[in-house]
């Protein structure tokens, strides 16, 4: 029962780069204009930097974030990673909850709006390899559900992993490949652990206790 991980990458919470010009006039000439700090939603509470700029040719001021951030709202990655959740099957009300419990609140509009784009995507994927289309199941029993495929799961830097489901397939390899595509210029991470590590983790079992019978 091998099991994919996405991961969020560590994010950098300065501004690095500079704006290219004024987004209201289109103007080059541009200047700092001080900086403040801004509460990014998150599991762990994260501050990043704003800059301020000043145009020198309409007097406008904006702000301007760090490339990972998507203003000052939810950081683009997060709802990437929920909108992946509902593209391949979770509902809306799954996804939203899931996240709450990590301390994310993420609206049903924005998950499904997320998920729009991936959805196609993945329909273009199936047209060209029909056989080539995973599902999830939310149904999974630690040290009991062999008989699923790759569970797939979500590190958002808390202390435990966000369990999504299984998939329809038991090799992670293709599931990572498919999964490309959806995840592109997001810089998520896709790691594949064993289950040992993951059980661990995930639910604190110790995997060396005696396995209690099913029936």
């Amino acid at each position: 029962m091998p099991t994919l991980i996405m991961k969020l990458p560590s994010s950098n919470t300065e501004v690095v780069e500079q704006p290219d010009e004024c987004p209201y006039c289109g103007s080059m000439v541009i200047q700092k204009w001080g900086t403040t700090s801004r509460n990014v939603p998150g599991v762990q509470n994260t501050v990043v930097e704003v800059q301020r700029y000043r145009c020198g040719k309409c007097g406008g001021t904006f702000r301007h974030y760090p490339v990972e951030y998507d203003g000052p709202g939810m950081p683009g990655r997060i709802k990437q990673l929920a909108a992946v959740a509902w593209a391949i099957g979770m509902s809306l009300r799954e996804v939203v909850s899931m996240f709450e419990d990590a301390g994310i609140e993420l609206s049903h509009t924005t998950v499904w709006r997320e998920g729009q784009k991936l959805v196609k995507l993945i329909k273009n994927q199936a047209s060209e390899s029909p056989l080539q289309r995973y599902a999830i199941d939310r149904q999974f029993v630690p040290r009991v559900s062999n008989r699923f495929g790759v569970v797939l799961a979500v590190d958002l830097g808390g202390s435990k992993p966000l369990v999504l489901g299984t998939l329809n397939e038991h090799d992670p390899r293709r599931v990572k490949k498919w999964l490309e595509p959806l995840l592109e210029g997001s810089s998520i991470e896709m790691t594949t652990v064993g289950t040992d590590l993951f059980l661990s983790r995930a639910f604190g079992v110790n995997v060396d206790a005696p396995q209690a019978a099913t029936h």
